[in-house]
């Protein structure tokens, strides 16, 4: 079924193909109809590309995409999700560990109350809140740059990736108690990664692995649905045992939402693969790692023999979601492939991509979309 955004666009494909119908032998079959707006002819095919329109096209077309997953839009992806005891991945916000405190000796117990805010400098800064009530104490003792510090956790006042700050970046405080001057988040990674919310294609395709894994526990695409689940977590790849050569265990491959998997967050999927529920006979032994993205830059022209025939741009993006979605670890982006995709929809002339060549990925690495555009187009001769 190719969908057509409007009646005019379903008019004029119903004359096309009535006008190049041809019989047995070749003859055209409608050379003596006209095909002017006000004829007979004319008005039959008017009545029958306002049904195809509204019925065909309005109705049923969206009928048939929210019944399958990998064609619904955002509204039927919940309920796909709520069938399935799964729901969507929202916003996350940043979680850091901070230490606060006083360049000089405390002598006297100072409270910090919760929802102080601290903050990075500058222009732009990014605002974070404490999440509990604390004190620090007389006598705390210099900590190892110094300071007289306690250790506390801040969450973003935003989610997404904003909040995934670099160590030593928080160091201004808004408005604190009398005495503290000093806060700064001394790790590398945060506690939990800023994630931006989940995409419809991301949605799509943890569906498709979750209902491939349905009954099949210890099982790759099971292993996979189970790191998915972890919110910071956009991808899993599985390797097996034979794959990683060491007896017993399976690896993971992790691609973040944002920055990277964290090592508490890694604890936190390891906790769950190693619960009774999903470990009864406490025999699974389960290695995470973070996968080094290789981003692939790329406008792609798909190119078509008429404006008509251009599909919508969902359908175009979602090709070269699946496309990179298939990518395992150390497999190369291939330029021919992905032009292959493309012109196996109806009506394509050409594909170009911009710029041009494959993409070498080494182990350890996955291809994965960076600044990556698809666009149709009418061909030109």
């Amino acid at each position: 079924m190719i969908p057509f955004p409007s009646k005019d666009e379903v008019y004029n494909e119903i004359v096309t193909i009535l006008k190049a119908a041809q019989d047995v032998n070749g003859k055209l079959l409608f050379r003596s109809h006209r095909f002017s707006p006000l004829s007979r002819t004319g008005t039959i095919i008017r009545a029958l590309s306002m049904g195809v329109y509204l019925f065909i096209d309005t109705i049923l077309y969206k009928l048939l995409k929210a019944i399958h997953p990998h064609t619904s839009e955002e509204e039927e992806l919940h309920e796909h999700l709520a069938a399935r005891g799964m729901e969507w991945k929202k916003a996350q916000a940043a979680r850091h560990t901070v230490r606060i405190g006083s360049s000089e000796p405390i002598t006297a117990d100072i409270p910090i109350g919760q929802g102080q805010i601290v903050a990075t400098a500058g222009e732009g800064a990014v605002r974070f809140r404490s999440l509990e009530s604390i004190t620090v104490p007389a006598d705390t003792a210099a900590d190892s740059r110094g300071y007289y510090t306690v250790e506390t956790i801040v969450e973003c006042l935003e989610s997404g990736i904003i909040g995934n700050v670099a160590a030593d970046a928080i160091s201004v405080i808004e408005s604190g108690p009398s005495g503290i001057d000093v806060v700064y988040n001394p790790d590398v990674d945060p506690v939990t990664s800023g994630a931006p919310r989940e995409t419809i294609n991301q949605a799509r395709e943890r569906i498709r692995t979750y209902d491939a894994a349905a009954g099949t526990m210890w099982l790759p695409d099971w292993y996979r649905t189970k790191a998915e689940s972890h919110p910071n977590v956009a991808r899993a790849i599985f390797k097996s045992s034979r794959d990683i050569g060491i007896p017993g265990a399976v690896k993971l491959w992790l691609l973040a939402l944002s920055g990277t998997v964290t090592p508490s967050e890694q604890a936190e999927i390891l906790a769950m693969f190693e619960s009774d529920e999903n470990d009864p006979g406490a025999v699974a032994r389960v290695l995470l790692e973070n996968f080094t993205p290789v981003a692939v830059d790329r406008i792609i022209q798909v190119q078509f023999q008429d404006a008509a025939s251009i599909p919508a741009q969902e359908i175009l993006d979602e090709i070269f979601d699946r496309y990179f979605s298939g990518l395992t670890e150390g497999e190369n982006y291939i330029e021919a492939d992905i032009k292959a995709l493309y012109l196996a929809l109806p009506r394509t002339v050409r594909v170009l991509c911009n710029p041009p060549g494959d993409v070498v990925v080494a182990a350890g690495q996955v291809a994965v979309a960076g600044d990556y555009e698809v666009r149709g187009e009418v061909y030109v001769a």
